[in-house]
């Protein structure tokens, strides 16, 4: 799904986004988005190619990515709390949809892939 170019009215698309994710019954997202690595800053550094950040609200998802990823070269996994901050460069409303899934009850996975 793309975004709208307008910064204005990206709030009322996640909002929008999120509220149809409801009515639908969708009770799992993944979130995907993609930066190049001269974008990559400070402990991302070195990290991997492919961050997946889960609530730590869902310590059994958390535990069979970690479990996954354990086995795969480039991959890394970020429990997340509401008290960590996100940073995103390039995001867009990725953050955003994120944490309102989130604030909703809907299981959310963002993934973070750095393109070399």
């Amino acid at each position: 799904i793309r975004s709208p170019i307008m910064q204005e009215t990206s709030n009322d698309f996640v909002c929008e986004l999120v509220k149809w994710i409801k009515e639908n019954g969708i009770c799992k997202v993944v979130i995907l988005t993609g930066v190049f690595d001269y974008t990559s800053f400070g402990p991302e550094i070195g990290v991997g190619a492919l961050k997946l950040i889960v609530p730590s609200t869902v310590p059994e998802e958390c535990d069979q990515l970690e479990q996954v990823a354990s086995s795969v070269n480039h991959v890394s996994v970020v429990r997340w709390n509401n008290n960590d901050k996100i940073k995103i460069h390039g995001g867009g409303i990725s953050k955003r949809l994120f944490t309102q899934c989130i604030s909703k009850g809907i299981s959310a996975v963002f993934s973070d892939e750095v393109l070399f």
